[in-house]
């Protein structure tokens, strides 16, 4: 291989780590606004509690830093979904349910 090849594979090799860095970068997760969680659940007073905890214990599930919101905030509506049948079955009424009642009247 003579030095002309091995520049163009330097340059070469680069380009790539400079593409993996953006892409990296890219990836890094930032906190999402109440509106997109808001529009992504369909019920506003799931996302603000959604939002109030996450804020509130800096974006962290487990001990893990929160990689895709979107992924966890579907976690927090099925285990939701799973709390309000919960309460249906022993009578309770649920916070959600008052504040659909009082949104429906």
């Amino acid at each position: 291989m003579n030095m002309t090849d091995l520049i163009k594979r330097i340059e070469l090799l680069e380009l790539q780590v400079a593409e993996l860095q953006k892409k990296r970068q890219g990836e890094r997760f930032s906190p999402p606004s109440l509106s997109e969680i808001s529009e992504y659940m369909n019920n506003a007073v799931l996302a603000r509690n959604f939002l109030d905890y996450y804020e509130g214990n800096g974006w962290m599930v487990g001990k893990v830093k929160m990689k895709n919101w979107k992924a966890t905030a579907r976690r927090w509506m099925n285990n939701t979904k799973q709390d309000k049948s919960h309460d249906q079955r022993i009578g309770r009424i649920s916070q959600n349910d008052i504040q659909s009642f009082i949104d429906r009247h």
